[in-house]
């Protein structure tokens, strides 16, 4: 579970409240109460099947950043219309804003999903396997890719 504005908290409330309420006093412990409380209602309500997928890559060394981010992006929205099957997925994808500085990966792909089964699909599908194989991989960096999909 992601944070956000309205309290949901990605701890369990008691956890919550043995890591906030030990350092804070007054309405601040209050505050964290009224937080675990409501993650603790959060809990129980029944998971959100949504599913966010996150890659970041890192290019070799010699490629064209710009030409290779160019390549990337032209493959990424080119593949839904290859998947007529993953239904809902939204992909949002660029290269590095350059702000950063040294040790930024080159290239983002954050991608929702409706449910852990379209992004089984998506990630299984010969369109998205040629494109990792003849696309991704051969600009790759050694360990230039890192990925996590979580629930949203």
């Amino acid at each position: 579970m992601a944070w956000s504005p309205s309290g949901a908290a990605p701890y369990p409330p008691d956890m919550l409240m043995r890591t906030m309420s030990g350092r804070l006093s007054g309405s601040a412990a209050q505050h964290a109460r009224d937080v675990a409380a409501k993650a603790g209602a959060a809990a129980a309500a029944p998971p959100t099947e949504k599913l966010r997928h996150v890659v970041l890559f890192r290019f070799k060394e010699k490629v064209d950043r710009e030409a290779t981010a160019q390549l990337f992006a032209e493959g990424l929205r080119a593949l839904p219309a290859k998947m007529p099957e993953v239904v809902g997925a939204e992909f949002v994808f660029g290269p590095d804003g350059g702000v950063g500085g040294e040790g930024n990966h080159d290239f983002v792909l954050v991608a929702d999903f409706p449910s852990a089964q379209a992004y089984k699909t998506y990630a299984e599908h010969p369109a998205h396997r040629e494109f990792v194989e003849t696309v991704v991989k051969p600009h790759l960096a050694r360990d230039g890719r890192s990925a996590i999909q979580y629930r949203i």
